[in-house]
């Protein structure tokens, strides 16, 4: 009986020995566990900061990235601003987490970097590809059993948790259209992408030691340069361009150019002004006689100018650089044409005439330097290779040496000719056509000198963009399918009257939409910009092709 006295006794003092022991490490047990728990909670604070911080600098949504993929990035000033506005809007998601900064623990770090795009794209030079924000915090551990038994002084340093987060996204900048109207973003593919006029085209050649002969020649094998305006027995002024995929050096080009030949030139000795005032075009002899226009034209030293002419036989009598005074045009036509028909031919506004006749089919992109091809709103290689189009606009009194010259306002037709289908997108490119209208007096377009109705005939299915916001456009779909953008200043129909247009694609306008294509002579619309451009607000649109300018100027 006594034995087991004793070692009843012998279990209390060794139970009350190592009681606190056991309580000791069953509460650093919770501790630890509190403390993993804690760490996790403070790093969920920590990237949800992250994400937030890196969102408000960039404007993009982000994504966690590990320190080692931040600390090779080069690093760039972010723009002014950034930075503040990141840790306004991390401490935000603080604030509902843990507190905000000072309740996040003794101390928070916060950091913005920025590094720069490393693409080929000419445009990507200089611009920030991406951000990087970190959120740092550091706090004490709550450890609450362990304070029972152990003093303050082991506590100072030691048990404290850190937590990091990184978080990244690609900046507005590294999508070169975002943010910018639909219109911007439609002038800077023209700028970008397209040659310039013939003229400059030209001195380009003649900068890199070519004779003005080898320049000229050069430049027309560029584009579609018409040997000049033809002057037909029915009464007509016009120009015929070919656009077709094995027409030379064409056939490989990012960019092609229709030159529209200047049809008058005034001359004016060295020094002097050109004689041509007020937005000129030849509609202003359209009413006069023939006395008033001969007097017009030499009080103005004008000059007919690329011109071809045909004969009584049908053959062309002379041709490109023959110039002409109003009575030399007049008589040497008036035994061919007759009296009365030159008269007419002297004053009619030339029909420019652009037939796409063959579609082109796609580069292999990746072969080609990237002076060759274009690239899309995210600087990589477009692999759709839209092919672009410009048509020159109509120069007023453009200077050449000691003369100038001047293009009459014309009526363009662009005609889509049934081989030109170019729907397989894999196999054949878009086609991109930009037209800025006339030039007047003061070097703007769309202010002085109106443009004249563009007319836009689809003689098959065809892909590709029309810009021409400073042009009336007329859709003649008969029974086709468009797939691609339309910007025009407004939409006519044949008898030159607006067709009203829904203000966008919804639910509640597609019976609309469906009865303004129908207008168009449209089978069926997608809208696509082929890459080149990016809506950010208004990023469906269907089928809604059409965006007249003064929207295009507030679409993003």
């Amino acid at each position: 009986m006594k034995n087991k006295q004793t070692e009843r006794a012998s279990v209390l003092v060794f139970t009350a020995i190592l009681l606190p022991l056991i309580l000791f490490f069953a509460g650093m047990a919770v501790d630890i566990g509190g403390g993993y728990l804690y760490k996790s909670s403070l790093q969920n604070a920590a990237d949800a900061a992250a994400l937030a911080g890196v969102q408000a600098a960039s404007g993009r949504k982000g994504r966690l990235v590990t320190s080692e993929k931040v600390s090779a990035i080069l690093n760039v000033t972010p723009p002014v601003g950034a930075l503040e506005r990141a840790d306004a809007i991390a401490n935000k998601v603080l604030v509902a987490d843990v507190g905000g900064w000072q309740a996040a623990g003794n101390h928070v770090i916060t950091e913005l970097r920025a590094s720069l795009l490393d693409k080929e794209d000419p445009r990507a030079v200089g611009k920030t590809g991406a951000y990087y924000y970190k959120v740092e915090m550091t706090d004490r551990l709550p450890m609450r059993f362990a304070r029972l038994f152990l003093p303050e002084n082991l506590f100072a340093n030691g048990w404290t948790v850190t937590v990091q987060s990184w978080a990244m996204t690609p900046s507005d900048e590294s999508t070169a259209m975002s943010g910018r109207t639909l219109l911007e973003q439609m002038l800077e593919v023209e700028n970008n992408e397209t040659i310039s006029t013939f003229q400059e085209v030209k001195q380009h050649f003649k900068d890199h030691g070519m004779s003005d002969g080898n320049a000229h020649s050069e430049a027309k094998a560029l584009g579609f340069t018409n040997p000049g305006v033809l002057y037909g027995l029915d009464g007509t002024r016009s120009e015929t361009f070919v656009v077709k995929d094995t027409d030379g050096k064409t056939k490989n080009q990012k960019s092609l150019m229709i030159n529209f030949k200047p049809d008058v030139n005034t001359w004016a000795a060295s020094g002097q002004a050109p004689m041509l005032t007020g937005n000129w075009d030849i509609s202003d002899i359209a009413g006069m006689t023939d006395e008033e226009a001969r007097n017009f034209f030499i009080q103005n030293q004008l000059e007919f100018t690329n011109l071809r002419l045909y004969q009584a036989n049908g053959t062309i009598w002379n041709g490109e650089g023959k110039y002409k005074k109003w009575d030399e045009m007049f008589s040497a036509m008036k035994n061919v044409y007759g009296e009365a028909l030159v008269s007419e031919l002297l004053k009619t506004r030339i029909a420019s005439i652009i037939n796409v006749e063959e579609a082109y089919p796609v580069r292999d992109v990746e072969s080609l330097g990237p002076m060759d091809v274009s690239f899309d709103v995210h600087y990589n290689r477009n692999k759709l290779d839209p092919l672009f189009i410009r048509i020159e606009s109509e120069e007023y009194n453009a200077k050449s040496g000691n003369n100038y010259y001047t293009n009459s306002v014309r009526d363009i037709s662009i005609n889509i000719k049934p081989q030109a289908n170019n729907m397989a997108e894999k196999e054949y490119r878009p086609i991109l056509f930009f037209y800025d209208g006339p030039v007047d007096e003061m070097g703007e377009r769309g202010v002085g000198r109106q443009s004249r109705t563009v007319v836009f005939t689809l003689e098959s299915d065809f892909r590709g963009v029309l810009f021409a916001p400073n042009s009336p456009v007329q859709i003649n779909g008969n029974g086709h399918v468009f797939h691609g953008l339309i910007i025009a200043d407004r939409i006519v129909g044949a008898n030159g009257d607006v067709i009203e247009m829904p203000a966008e694609a919804n639910a509640n306008t597609k019976d609309e939409l469906q009865s303004f294509y129908s207008n168009l002579g449209l089978s069926d619309a997608k809208y696509d910009t082929f890459g080149v451009a990016s809506l950010t607000i208004y990023n469906n649109p269907e089928k809604d092709i059409c965006f007249l300018t003064e929207r295009a100027r507030t679409t993003r």
